[in-house]
């Protein structure tokens, strides 16, 4: 239930809390979306007029908070504005572009897109489960099944909310920090955060790293819409640990880790790819099981990511960031 508060001043108005930004399981975590901004500072001048300075303090925080995050989102919607002007399209909201591209993409009209990805995702846990029947002894050939298997595009991604759209350009801050000039994305799929580092800062060069062909094809074309030329598009069946040794500065890699058979080797190669000195942004949900395609084998390294990583030469660094880190989030520094 939303707290009410009645002001002296007139008994018959009423100011609403604001809401802020919440988490998967829809507990509250920081920040206040830009939807409930006019909201927030009536909140705020109501306490400070009241007299209760920490309680207006506390809010003042979660609003400068939130106008971080906002910030952070500004970065993405230049990109898709960018977009939107070469397409001509007067609607520059970030979902409904995103479907408006697949369907470019795919030549297919939107509901049939739409239709395709509902179909998936409520099949998914079924495809898992009649794939790879025995979690405990799941085999290379059951997951390539299950990923060869999928179609394209086998979900939207949700980046349109403030949050996890801010999480996405967080990067470009760390290579902003550092001034970072080569940058890669291990496992970055269609590519949105690299696409929107590589539009911020044109004078960097970008390399997308991805195994689903379909994914990365749709990202050049993406990119190319708008001229987008400074990214290259590499299969990551193509590396090992010595093709590109020491060619980056700054590295990339989200939610990848958890889906893999050989999370070691891969980290092997990530390790190999950033020269001595080098930065990798991580993040990982190894302990989000069971969830299709996320191996229960690779559980044993939830909360136990610094001690993986320092197996490959990386130590975790601190960094002064605009907002708070997730637990799944990790800074590293190669040796």
């Amino acid at each position: 239930m939303e707290n009410i508060i009645i002001t002296s001043q007139d008994p018959t108005s009423y100011i609403k809390e604001p809401s802020k930004y919440k988490n998967n399981s829809g507990q509250d975590l920081f920040g206040y979306p830009l939807s409930q901004m006019s909201q927030a500072f009536l909140y705020y001048n109501y306490y400070l007029n009241s007299g209760e300075i920490n309680k207006a303090i506390l809010i003042f925080e979660h609003i400068k908070l939130g106008i971080e995050i906002e910030e952070l989102c500004s970065m993405a919607k230049k990109y898709y504005i960018k977009i939107a002007k070469a397409l001509d399209l007067t609607n520059n909201d970030i979902d409904d572009l995103t479907w408006h591209l697949y369907s470019l993409y795919l030549n297919k009209p939107i509901t049939e897109i739409k239709q395709l990805v509902h179909n998936i995702q409520s099949s998914q846990q079924e495809r898992w489960n009649l794939l790879v029947p025995d979690q405990d002894n799941i085999t290379v050939d059951q997951l390539n099944a299950y990923y060869d298997g999928e179609e394209f595009p086998s979900e939207i991604i949700n980046i349109t909310s403030g949050l996890p759209l801010a999480y996405r350009t967080l990067p470009a801050l760390i290579q902003k920090q550092f001034g970072f000039k080569r940058v890669f994305d291990f496992g970055g799929n269609i590519g949105i955060s690299l696409s929107v580092l590589a539009n911020n800062d044109p004078t960097s060069k970008y390399t997308l790293i991805e195994l689903n062909t379909q994914a990365m094809h749709f990202a050049k074309w993406r990119n190319n819409l708008i001229g987008l030329t400074n990214i290259d598009y590499i299969n990551s069946n193509t590396l090992n640990k010595d093709t590109l040794k020491g060619q980056f500065d700054f590295g990339i890699c989200t939610e990848v880790l958890e889906h893999l058979y050989d999370v070691e080797a891969i980290l092997e190669i990530i390790s190999n790819l950033l020269e001595p000195g080098g930065v990798l942004f991580l993040t990982a949900s190894f302990g989000y099981y069971p969830h299709p395609g996320h191996l229960k084998k690779n559980v044993k390294y939830a909360g136990h990511e610094d001690l993986l990583l320092s197996k490959f030469g990386f130590t975790p660094i601190k960094l002064n960031l605009p907002i708070p880190l997730l637990n799944s989030f990790h800074i590293y520094r190669k040796l």
